[in-house]
């Protein structure tokens, strides 16, 4: 991002107030990065002005799971490509995973990526680093984490579960230890049986592996109890079925430092929805209505507390490879929110303060970050949205890299029109 602030001043727009879930018309000054004014009709000159014609202002959102690909798969996705398709989707924070080429399990490349992020990042971006390492031998041993965590947001191994269960018990002892928070991929890797597709009747229908449930709820399960053990703070990644959102709500009840995750499109999708196209195919696989009703009300009863992208991109010619040899993953971080607000606001199933508590407040809170907030004094960090106009999800408006997700052709409301990261404008709609 550019050190330069410029003057903002953004006209009539409707200023949505997430804690006591109101609208109000207003203008809104930013100088210096910061929001100086909120007023009718603020008449100071400024560098920039935009009339928002009642469009609506929230606090920036928030992806704690984010593919950028940087090092190693940079003809997927820079920090770069990613951030800006990130900016365009209203996300002010991104945490991006670990899981490169080499992977980020040593202070070296770690402080390598955080140069990176520091030359090209368009918004905030906070890295993970990893729990675990592979040896000479090829056992896995833990990662550096009190060196580490000095700056990692947080660690996860995204793409593998540690299977070992002492060495999970000491990466959490670790991981607590340094005040930070071991974000998993589920999956016992013993149970998936090389599975590609969510349901038996979509394996039986496309003539693919089913990808078994099992893999992802009993590695949770034992997870779970190892926290509660622990006392560390943990946070399961991309929840996809019934009895994994049971396992979290029976936990959460005593174990206030349990979390979880779950996509747009696993909210979204469920089996009926899938074509034999590889766009559908991602890691934990699209699963059945039961399972998607379950993730819909955990993300109502708070059992759900984060939705986060998972944005996974990848080249054109390897999603267009069969299903079954075709990389997991889609990207997202530029639809989400649209997405969301059409499928679950305008359709009255949550409300929009739920949906920014779950895009923005809650990820967060959850990571000890400062909350955004749209007052006189606070730093602007805001995205401005189109919650009236209808629009067509077009990959050609895409400024990620990559172009792989089913819901291209999607017609959806909540443009977004305006990011504003630290105070900056990072993305405007032309």
């Amino acid at each position: 991002m550019n050190n330069l602030f410029d003057s903002i001043l953004i006209k009539n727009v409707q200023i949505f107030d997430h804690k006591q879930n109101s609208l109000n018309l207003s203008d809104v000054y930013i100088e210096n990065g910061i929001i100086t004014n909120i007023a009718p009709n603020i008449t100071t000159s400024a560098t920039r002005l935009y009339d928002m014609k009642n469009k609506i202002m929230t606090v920036g959102l928030v992806d704690v799971h984010v593919h950028l690909r940087q090092p190693g798969y940079e003809y997927k996705e820079t920090i770069l490509t990613g951030t800006k398709a990130a900016a365009r989707g209203g996300y002010c924070i991104i945490f991006c995973m670990p899981n490169t080429k080499p992977l980020i399990d040593n202070e070296n490349e770690l402080k390598k990526l955080v140069q990176l992020i520091d030359t090209n990042a368009q918004i905030t971006t906070l890295p993970y680093a990893c729990i675990t390492q592979k040896t000479s031998n090829k056992n896995e041993i833990l990662t550096d984490i009190d060196n580490l965590s000095k700056l990692a947001v947080a660690f996860s191994n995204d793409g593998t579960s540690v299977m070992n269960d002492n060495l999970m018990k000491e990466a959490m002892i670790a991981i607590k230890r340094n005040n930070k928070v071991l974000v998993e991929h589920v999956e016992d890797k013993t149970l998936t049986n090389n599975g590609v597709i969510g349901t038996n009747h979509l394996a039986k229908k496309y003539n693919l592996i089913y990808l078994d449930k099992k893999s992802e709820y009993l590695q949770l399960e034992r997870d779970l109890k190892l926290a509660a053990l622990t006392k560390c703070e943990y946070h399961a990644c991309h929840m996809s079925c019934k009895e994994s959102i049971d396992l979290i709500r029976k936990y959460q009840k005593d174990n206030s430092n349990i979390t979880c995750e779950v996509t747009p499109h696993h909210l979204l999708l469920n089996e009926s929805d899938v074509l034999n196209d590889s766009n559908y195919k991602m890691n934990p696989p699209i699963r059945s209505k039961i399972d998607q009703d379950a993730l819909i009300q955990g993300i109502i009863d708070n059992t759900i507390s984060i939705i986060a992208t998972d944005h996974a991109p990848h080249s054109f010619q390897e999603k267009q490879q069969p299903f079954a040899t075709a990389p997991f993953g889609i990207v997202g971080i530029e639809t989400s929110f649209s997405l969301l607000y059409t499928k679950l606001v305008k359709q009255k199933i949550i409300t929009l303060k739920r949906l920014i508590e779950l895009m923005s407040v809650n990820p967060l809170k959850r990571f000890n970050l400062p909350e955004f907030e749209i007052k006189i004094g606070s730093t602007a960090n805001v995205m401005i949205f189109d919650p009236n106009t209808m629009y067509e999800i077009d990959s050609k408006d895409f400024l990620s890299k990559s172009k792989n997700t089913p819901f291209i052709g999607t017609n959806v409301f909540g443009r977004i029109e305006l990011t504003i990261c630290k105070g900056k404008v990072v993305y405007e709609r032309k």
